[in-house]
């Protein structure tokens, strides 16, 4: 495929970012080093930062919950379509799969039809 125009453009934007990100990353990368070097008995609780991703709750493992365990409604799926037991396809599936795998479970059903009547015929 031939590369447009925007996709040059981007491509050169995320270059000029990583430039400048590149220096931020190496001043912070000397003050690590300086703030080690000075202090070689310090923890390196002090030499980083820990943040949290997004949408993470702060629960250390010593508290327990209320219940031992969690119980969770699984629907059961069938491993050759995929579906469950309502007939719908796993949230992640996207569209094009969906098809492309009706399309094949078909392919499938219509190979095994023809042996079938092959045999019969013998």
């Amino acid at each position: 495929m031939a590369k447009s125009i925007r996709s040059k453009r981007k491509r050169m934007l995320r270059n000029i970012k990583r430039e400048r990100y590149a220096k931020k990353e190496l001043e912070k990368l000397k003050q690590v080093v300086a703030l080690a070097e000075k202090d070689k008995d310090a923890d390196m609780k002090d030499l980083y930062t820990v943040t949290d991703p997004l949408g993470s709750t702060n629960k250390s493992a010593d508290e327990p919950s209320g219940s031992g365990s969690m119980e969770v409604d699984t629907k059961n799926r069938d491993p050759k379509t995929l579906r469950d037991e309502d007939g719908h396809y796993p949230v992640w599936m996207n569209s094009r799969r969906i098809k492309r795998h009706k399309k094949r479970l078909q392919s499938m059903a219509k190979k095994k039809e023809k042996t079938q009547k092959a045999k019969k015929k013998r």
